[in-house]
């Protein structure tokens, strides 16, 4: 999603109603200023000491168009909109199409997507009275949530970049840098939104006492970041030696140890498979199992095997691939919880890999043995029974049972009769064709 913004200024005392009037589009709903420049309108604003709102789009936007559509026509955003802002749209691409007023405003398009960093439609720009950037944000609004973004816009405390200025000024409390961050990652700015979190956990979580951890919402104010943390940040320590109080406070067992394993993944793991890769050395696994299960124990195995996975499918190794699926399935002791939705799904993925990728007999069967706890448990009448089904009927396909199979996939297709791929797989399957 791309966008490009024209800007509004702020802020206008009075200009002549017959000049207001004619350059002030009245399609309904918020009022867009017409044949002006991005430079007129900031001194338009300045006069009027009214907010600019810019909306950033492009002729092909989906977005874009149902902003037009349902947002900007609604009567209270309208009415709010055009009581504090002055108003324009600005297309970013260009088109066969554009009509005078969209190329009248090319160069203030080129200037505005170049000087604001444009590249997502659409984008919104507020700008205070005297012409200050100070706020955005990117994609759909329903009206509602754009008076909220407009409300904030005219806040120092909300403001986008007014906060960003606090905090590269080392100014921004821990509280407002959690809200920043969230903005951040809302308007698509990951560099910022990383330092952030760091600096969010460094400075604020690592100081915090054992006894703010055993309160959820503090909890989930991290663990929503948990592809920011490291495993020497005092919340994966605390989670380490309190997994069963963790658990306990999200009522599901193995939480902690799932949130551990992945923070371990991508702390000590990812960074030798990109090494591996640039090298082309194969991952020494044995010592990075050593390693992992001294500093963190071997119920964090996990880790490393999701690691061979990414590796041997990255290499195209599939029969060492559907070994670290099965391995991986195996080692985890909570797995077998097959009540556990999550649990289901991720059995299904790698019972469904080792049917598509290896020719093992003795691969395929542990693959069954999986899937088959799973369909035992779920309801038949459920689409989500006929995922699984045709898993299972593919593997006894590949095994050579094939009335079994043909069997299952029957059943899976009367349960759900929209999946095409199961009635593909069941035609096969009688036809005695691959259906791998």
């Amino acid at each position: 999603m791309l966008r490009i913004f024209g800007l509004l200024l702020f802020g206008l005392t009075i200009v002549s109603a017959t000049r207001a009037e004619a350059n002030i589009s009245r399609s309904g709903g918020v009022r867009f200023l017409e044949n002006l420049s991005w430079s007129e309108v900031r001194d338009m604003a300045k006069r009027e000491r009214k907010y600019l709102f810019i909306d950033c789009y492009a002729s092909w936007c989906a977005p874009c168009r149902t902003m037009d559509n349902e947002t900007y026509p609604d009567e209270r955003v309208g009415t709010f909109i055009n009581q504090y802002f002055l108003s324009i749209k600005i297309q970013c691409d260009t088109s066969k199409g554009d009509g005078v007023n969209v190329k009248a405003r090319y160069a203030d398009a080129h200037q505005i997507v170049n000087e604001y960093g444009i590249n997502a439609y659409p984008t919104y720009l507020f700008f205070s009275p005297d012409g200050e950037l100070v706020h955005k944000g990117i994609g759909y609004y329903a009206p509602e949530e754009f008076i909220g973004l407009a409300r904030s816009a005219m806040k120092p405390a909300l403001q986008y970049y007014t906060l960003i200025k606090e905090y590269r000024a080392g100014e921004l409390s821990y509280n407002k840098m959690a809200y920043l961050a969230e903005l951040a990652n809302q308007n698509g700015d990951e560099k910022l939104f990383v330092s952030l979190i760091r600096d969010y956990i460094r400075g604020y979580i690592n100081n915090m006492p054992d006894s703010g951890f055993y309160v959820k919402h503090r909890l989930d104010s991290v663990l929503r970041y948990v592809s920011q943390l490291r495993t020497d940040d005092r919340i994966v320590l605390w989670l380490i030696q309190h997994s069963r109080q963790a658990d306990s406070i999200y009522r599901r067992k193995g939480f902690s140890e799932r949130v551990v394993d992945q923070v371990i993944y991508q702390d000590k793991i990812m960074p030798v498979i990109e090494r591996a890769k640039e090298t082309g050395e194969v991952p020494d696994w044995h010592q990075l199992s050593k390693d992992i299960v001294g500093e963190f124990g071997d119920m964090h195995m996990d880790a490393v095997l999701h690691g061979k996975i990414d590796w041997y499918q990255y290499r195209g190794d599939w029969e060492q691939f559907c070994n670290a699926l099965l391995d991986r399935l195996d080692n985890w002791k909570e797995m077998k919880d097959v009540k556990n939705s999550d649990n289901r799904e991720l059995i299904n993925t790698y019972a469904y890999g080792v049917f598509l990728r290896s020719k093992d007999v003795n691969k395929l069967e542990r693959a069954l043995s999986w899937i088959t706890l799973v369909v035992d448990v779920v309801e038949d009448s459920t689409k989500h029974a006929s995922n699984f089904m045709d898993t299972k009927a593919n593997l006894l396909y590949r095994l050579g049972r094939g009335e079994e199979a043909i069997s299952l996939e029957n059943k899976a297709a009367m349960i759900n009769p929209f999946d095409n791929r199961t009635k593909v797989a069941l035609e096969a399957m009688k036809e005695g064709k691959p259906t791998w």
